[in-house]
């Protein structure tokens, strides 16, 4: 009893090291996570139940891709007028609520599921906008190891448990019991939002606008970006597609999830609690190794071990590399913006426009490959190709962390406004 009593007590002590903002942002990512599960894994398994075509899938997404950047541009703007937490809220209910239309309707065709898919980016972009914008002020490199960890072995414990009730219920109730989903995720990301109000900052901390002639780390750094938006553009879709396909029901599905979700909460907060800032490419490096081994397992073998394999994976390696990504991105803008903390959000916007190019990108290969192949075929094939793009992400962002600028980078010269 005092063991765990103990525990308890030393967990609560770095959880406690936060600023108390810190720690009324954490309890409103751990709500948005109870959502996840429907938005990512059982959002892409309706639309799958429902046309059993890819390229359906691959129009929402797109949708959603070609959505973020612009609305993290136009959030910039929208924050010289309007709270934070009203942006921040109004993302989570639009993202529940296109999500709501989706499913009560059971909307099909092509324009129709490209139009939600815009409506799903714009309010996936408004809330991820000022979620990475609340993180980036309320935060520091020398915790942001932690908070990471924190809040991603939060999504991860839901993601243990939401996903195997989810998809069992499914199984079970249907059409339904997705409905009856739907209204929940309303009412969950509606409450995450309310809980921010009290974190509204200043007009004069944002500015909006572009980025135009920067150089060094940041070009860079756009490369990276780039190419790590063709995982993270896989990782949105893969996973629901290669249980759907072989294994065949959203109970399997959300079982399987869950396992994977189990192993990366021990794995993310253990590291997070005892890794240094210069752990991180290598904490990003052994995630991007895991990828590329789970990646050609499942293209040699295409079975449903292969595929609980690869899920299983997935669900570890997301977490792990975007704990070490975006510390790393962070500290890079606070290098850049030392005197003008206000024009951080133009970096966030660059950030977002090159990420989500890139997430277009490797649905385009995904494509290619359906239509001259077979729906296998670039199943098993499209993660090789990109994961293999990984290799060279490892490369770029150890020289931008070892690489060292003679001066404080301002690069304001150039940036257009609106």
């Amino acid at each position: 009893m005092n063991i765990i009593l103990t525990s308890i007590q030393k967990e609560r002590s770095y959880f406690e090291r936060l600023s108390t903002n810190a720690r009324r942002i954490v309890i409103s990512y751990f709500l948005y996570g109870l959502g996840i599960p429907l938005i990512s894994t059982f959002l892409s398994a309706f639309i799958w139940r429902s046309s059993h075509d890819f390229v359906s899938l691959i129009v929402y997404n797109a949708g959603t891709w070609i959505a973020l950047p612009f609305i993290f541009f136009l959030n910039g703007f929208l924050l010289q007028y309007i709270s934070t937490s009203f942006l921040y809220t109004t993302g989570l209910v639009l993202t529940a609520f296109a999500t709501f239309i989706l499913i009560i309707f059971s909307l099909h065709g092509y324009f129709a599921l490209f139009i939600l898919g815009l409506v799903f980016g714009v309010g996936f972009g408004f809330y991820w906008a000022n979620r990475t914008f609340y993180t980036l002020r309320l935060t520091e490199d020398s915790n942001r190891n932690y908070f990471y960890s924190l809040t991603f072995t939060i999504d991860t414990i839901t993601g243990i448990i939401v996903p195997f009730i989810v998809g069992w219920i499914i199984v079970f109730g249907g059409d339904l019991s997705y409905k009856i989903l739907a209204v929940f995720l309303f009412i969950t990301y509606l409450t995450a939002g309310l809980i921010t109000i009290p974190l509204t900052m200043q007009a004069s901390e944002h500015s909006h606008g572009i980025l135009t002639k920067v150089k060094g780390k940041w070009n860079s750094m756009r490369l990276v970006t780039f190419l790590f938006g063709f995982q993270s553009g896989s990782n949105f879709i893969f996973p629901s597609l290669v249980v759907l396909y072989l294994l065949g029901n959203e109970g399997i599905l959300g079982t399987v999830t869950s396992l994977g979700a189990l192993f990366t909460a021990f794995v993310i907060y253990q590291i997070g609690k005892v890794s240094l800032t210069h752990h991180r490419i290598s904490i990003f490096a052994s995630g991007i190794g895991i990828l590329i081994l789970i990646s050609i397992i499942f293209a040699l073998f295409p079975t449903s071990i292969g595929a609980i394999i690869y899920v299983v994976g997935i669900t570890l390696v997301v977490n792990l590399t975007w704990s070490a990504y975006t510390p790393i991105l962070f500290n890079l803008i606070d290098q850049y913006t030392p005197s003008k903390k206000q024009n951080r959000f133009k970096y966030l916007v660059d950030h977002e426009f090159f990420l989500n190019l890139g997430r277009l990108s490797s649905m385009s290969i995904f494509f290619f490959l359906y239509l001259v192949s077979s729906k296998l075929f670039s199943l098993r094939f499209t993660p090789v190709i990109i994961t293999t793009l990984q290799i060279f992400v490892v490369f770029l962002l150890r020289r931008i962390v070892g690489q060292r600028e003679e001066k404080p980078v301002e690069p304001e010269v150039g940036i257009e406004h609106m």
